[in-house]
């Protein structure tokens, strides 16, 4: 976690050791910068180039649990990736883009069919927020 001033980044990465096609998986950490927090991007930067499947793909999601609220994901159902090549994802509008201090921040990974590895690592851009 990176802040400079009243801007900082976030990321959660995925195990590029244990990451296998056909596996859901879990990864979380706790949000430890004190007070409020925008998140004004959401960029998910794949390890590896992943190539889509309408059957056997997987979706990676990214949610607040301490807030149940999700702030983004990305299927592999229709779009690939390319190696290294930062994917811009929607940010999430109203509460759903807002974290707190010790929030627990979770990147899931499930697999409709048989799935695909994904490794990577989904970056926030935060600007503080006024008390």
């Amino acid at each position: 976690m990176a802040v400079h001033n009243e801007h900082a980044q976030f990321e959660i990465a995925t195990d590029t050791a244990a990451e296998t096609a056909n596996t859901d998986r879990n990864y979380q950490n706790s949000f430890l910068l004190p007070g409020k927090w925008q998140i004004t991007k959401v960029v998910w930067l794949p390890d590896d180039a992943v190539t889509a499947d309408g059957t056997n793909y997987a979706v990676l999601t990214l949610t607040n649990e301490t807030q149940a609220q999700t702030i983004a994901s990305r299927s592999y159902a229709a779009t690939n990736s390319v190696a290294g090549a930062p994917e811009v994802l929607t940010t999430p509008a109203g509460a759903a883009s807002v974290v707190s201090e010790n929030d627990v921040l979770r990147l899931a990974k499930t697999t409709p069919g048989t799935g695909v590895a994904v490794r990577g690592r989904m970056v926030l851009a935060l600007e503080r927020r006024p008390l």
